[in-house]
């Protein structure tokens, strides 16, 4: 086996571990915003975080809550 064929073996596959992360961060507060009916109170506890937490959060993520379903 040459080296080329063992750095082919290695190589990375997907998206770096951030972005999934990411995705995975986006997807779990989306779900608890909407099960929550937008309430940051409620979402946070949902998630294990403090509001202030959740926010901060939504924030750094670009996240806007969620429109109602009425």
């Amino acid at each position: 086996m040459t080296t080329d064929d063992a750095r082919a073996l290695h190589a990375p596959v997907g998206p770096p571990p951030s972005e999934i992360t990411q995705k995975v961060e986006v997807a779990a507060l989306t779900y608890a915003l909407r099960a929550a009916n937008g309430r940051m109170d409620h979402a946070a506890k949902r998630l294990g975080l403090s509001r202030k937490g959740l926010y901060l959060k939504r924030q750094r993520l670009g996240l806007q809550l969620p429109e109602s379903e009425d």
